[in-house]
């Protein structure tokens, strides 16, 4: 069983950057690490690695790392792609990704995970 953690967000832990139709809401990455080891303190999140033994999968445009959860007993949720996209949501061609890419992909794959898997900031 993997941990239901809907509800753990409130309204006061929510960002908003932008203004008017480019306004987006969230929750920054660095609060939802901290939300995940608070309430689900054995899970840990790892990253599969490319057949080539690095951690970006070939996609037709670009690239995508898959990310899921590891228990300490040694459960695995399933893992979720997560694309590597600059600023503005669109793919990075593959021989153009950065070291920086790939963190920035990380962290949003994260909570993307834990969204999909978990219910966090759903």
């Amino acid at each position: 069983m993997y941990p239901k953690l809907s509800g753990v967000v409130t309204p006061d832990l929510v960002q908003t950057i932008g203004s008017g139709k480019f306004s987006a809401s969230y929750v920054n990455w660095s609060r939802t690490m901290q939300l995940l080891r608070d309430n689900a303190p054995e899970w840990l999140p790892f990253s599969v690695p490319a057949p080539d033994g690095g951690i970006v999968h070939r996609a037709p445009v670009g690239g995508y790392l898959l990310i899921g959860f590891r228990h300490a007993d040694g459960r695995e949720t399933p893992t979720v792609p997560q694309a590597v996209m600059d600023h503005k949501n669109t793919s990075i061609q593959f021989d153009q990704i950065t070291a920086r890419d790939i963190t920035d992909t990380h962290r949003r794959g994260i909570c993307l995970a834990s969204a999909l898997l978990f219910g966090l900031a759903y």
